[in-house]
């Protein structure tokens, strides 16, 4: 009798951050699709560094001439992926994440 092994896939956890709650709640809906991912938060601003999310998406990451993408690196580990709501991929963010995740763990010394 063969024996399967079920593997399971890492949840990535995502931080949404929008001055806009219906922008937020629209995007949470597209990210609630995918079953690997799971919104943990969500923020009016881009005050995050408490929170240290894998991944952070917001269309207006790069306004300010990059000013808020540049702070959200220097205050977090994370990947920044610039959206615009109506087309947001939640597969394309789920590999952004993995990808994120795969290089913390590069630095920090762990298996990928």
């Amino acid at each position: 009798m063969a024996k399967f092994q079920v593997m399971r896939q890492a949840t990535i956890r995502v931080v949404l951050a929008d001055d806009s709650l219906i922008v937020r709640q629209g995007v949470r809906a597209l990210i609630e699709l995918a079953p690997d991912l799971e919104v943990i938060g969500e923020a009016s601003d881009y005050d995050l560094a408490e929170i240290g999310p894998g991944a952070v998406i917001g269309e207006r990451a790069h306004q300010e001439g990059g000013i808020r993408t540049a702070t959200l690196r220097a205050l977090t580990r994370c990947r920044v992926a610039r959206s615009h709501p109506g087309r947001l991929q939640p597969e394309r963010l789920a590999e952004l994440a993995a990808h994120h995740r795969q290089e913390v763990r590069a630095v920090e010394g762990l298996p990928c």
